[in-house]
């Protein structure tokens, strides 16, 4: 009873004699979500949109420091409890990630730093570069690769580290030398050729189209392959990697991996989706070469399950 004529009272008092301004109170909740920086993205600022609203992140918390709920130099929302969607953009990519927001808490999310651009993104995709490291494949990323990639390297003696399948050679099996020339780099885009030097002729390939990732020296390379073999229409993506130093390309990596063919679904023609195969640089060193004479650029094809060419 106490409670009704209460609430009766409050509102004779706020409606009728309307002498004292009666201000309604906010149901909103209170800054209780944040997102902050503990890494520079280096391809800042960093843009997050949750339920609607979009705010940007400029400034890098360093040496441990979490920040709280509303503070300056973050980006701080008002949310009901419950799941949300959001996204965090840059200028190198847009990321999506969900998050559960709880009630009386101060939620805080540390954002991520992606660390491929959008055009290595468009080339081959998250899971795919999971899989090369899971075959020993050193993927640097990074948005600070090195400007000084140009030249010519011998790729000598190459060893294969990871096979496609239980058909292929075994890991240690030694594969024709190449020689693989990285030029026209502009910024984090360059181009691509390589030549069988063991056996010339047999397989060589040029005008390749890579996006390259990385920091300070460390490095690599994707560059996306399209082709028809036996009528099957396929898509692959090289892989190039490694250290650059002043002699040459240290613990240089090469490989492929199939990333989409139409047809062919019980894999009778091109090997599986997914699969592909890791090489090294047995000696850990590709050395500088003064020389590249190409002979005419032919691509080399998948079929058969297997790699047609020497080495692929």
């Amino acid at each position: 009873m106490k409670k009704t004529i209460l609430a009766f009272t409050l509102f004779f008092t706020c409606s009728g004699i309307a002498i004292i301004s009666c201000k309604k109170k906010s149901s909103a909740p209170p800054t209780n979500t944040m997102f902050y920086l503990s890494t520079n993205c280096q391809a800042g600022p960093e843009t997050i949109t949750i339920n609607g609203v979009s705010k940007q992140i400029t400034y890098v918390f360093t040496n441990g420091t979490v920040p709280n709920c509303g503070d300056a130099n973050t980006a701080s929302f008002e949310l009901a409890a419950g799941a949300y969607t959001y996204t965090v953009q840059d200028s190198a990519s847009t990321r999506t990630g969900t998050l559960t927001v709880a009630a009386n808490v101060c939620n805080i999310v540390n954002v991520a730093c992606d660390s491929f651009s959008s055009s290595v993104r468009n080339v081959i995709s998250e899971v795919y570069i999971d899989s090369l490291v899971n075959w020993g494949m050193a993927i640097h990323g990074g948005l600070t690769p090195p400007t000084n990639l140009t030249g010519i390297y011998v790729f000598s003696p190459n060893i294969l580290l990871h096979p496609f399948g239980s058909a292929d050679y075994a890991p240690g099996h030694p594969f024709d030398d190449y020689k693989y020339k990285f030029y026209n780099q502009v910024n984090n885009s360059i181009n691509i050729a390589d030549k069988d030097i063991s056996n010339p002729g047999i397989d060589s390939a040029s005008g390749i189209a890579g996006y390259i990732s990385g920091t300070d020296n460390s490095f690599t390379i994707f560059g996306q392959v399209s082709g028809i073999s036996n009528s099957i229409p396929y898509t692959r993506v090289e892989i190039y990697t490694g250290v650059m130093t002043s002699t040459g390309v240290q613990n240089m990596q090469e490989g492929f991996i199939l990333t989409s063919k139409t047809g062919d679904d019980d894999n009778a023609v091109l090997i599986p989706v997914g699969t592909g195969r890791v090489f090294y640089d047995g000696d850990n060193i590709s050395g500088l070469s003064s020389t590249f004479r190409l002979a005419a650029p032919q691509l080399t094809a998948i079929s058969g399950g297997t790699i047609v060419g020497v080495k692929k």
